[in-house]
């Protein structure tokens, strides 16, 4: 988590090494959300999974979502 102070991310906890590469992301027009715990790890392994060019299509998505549910 981190906050924008004078336009800059100010981020929460220890501090990044320079350099250090990161993800933001902004909830359009719904102010704060939270991450359960493990969806952070979640959603970087996704990342990482994306960055290989492991994917699936956006139906198949829906798919495995209706499906474990």
């Amino acid at each position: 988590m981190g906050t924008v102070v004078k336009g800059k991310v100010v981020v929460d906890g220890e501090p990044l090494s320079e350099g250090s590469r990161v993800t933001i992301l902004i909830g359009e027009g719904r102010g704060e959300f939270d991450q359960a715990p493990g969806q952070v790890e979640a959603l970087r392994r996704s990342i990482a999974q994306a960055d290989e060019g492991d994917l699936i299509d956006g139906d198949k998505l829906l798919e495995e979502i209706v499906r474990d549910r």
